[in-house]
């Protein structure tokens, strides 16, 4: 078992599944292949990934749960069950709503995923560079608002949201993003 704390629920994915809620951040803690390994030596931090969950209808009218995530080349929908076999933490969306708009929340969060699916968003391996930078020198490099890694584009859905996190590092390493979410609610090992 992997650094989890007493709150936290641990359990399977097929445990977990159900308790999963659209605008969840799904934090991955990967652990195999060289990417992974150099994510976690430079951010010094288990998470390697990040997406976040949305519940969508299939054709034929079935609900599934997906990470709207970037994949290392573009914006995609995968299978929240590709991670069934990892380890990742589920931490819930930081935008709260008042009892009387927790419909309409829930309908901003899909209209948001769903819009910043929409566009084509290309992978940045420029803000890979300037997160280990950051990280390893704590020089921040100039931008560009030429695409996006795994993080920043969650964190990105979350801001049109609302969430105004104080401090988040820009562009935010998957550590960053789960730092300012504070602790998860669940955790998804292999029992």
């Amino acid at each position: 078992m992997t650094d989890v704390n007493k709150s936290q629920q641990v359990m399977t994915y097929v445990m977990a599944r159900p308790k999963i809620k659209t605008g969840d951040l799904i934090a991955v803690r990967g652990k195999s292949g060289v990417f992974a390994q150099l994510v976690r030596l430079i951010t010094n931090s288990a998470y390697t990934h990040t997406g976040i969950a949305i519940w969508l209808k299939d054709q034929n009218g079935e609900k599934g749960l997906y990470v709207a995530e970037e994949d290392g080349v573009k914006n995609v929908y995968t299978p929240l069950s590709q991670y069934a076999e990892d380890e990742f933490d589920v931490f819930r969306m930081p935008v709260m709503a008042k009892n009387a708009r927790i419909q309409s929340l829930f309908q901003d969060t899909v209209h948001e995923i769903q819009a910043a699916m929409r566009d084509r968003i290309q992978y940045s391996w420029l803000q890979i560079l300037r997160i280990g930078v950051y990280k390893l020198v704590r020089i921040t490099l100039p931008g560009s608002r030429r695409g996006m890694v795994c993080s920043g584009f969650s964190a990105a859905i979350y801001r049109e949201l609302g969430w105004n996190p104080v401090d988040l590092a820009n562009p935010p390493a998957p550590s960053d993003l789960t730092a300012a979410l504070g602790t998860p609610s669940i955790s998804v090992r292999a029992l």
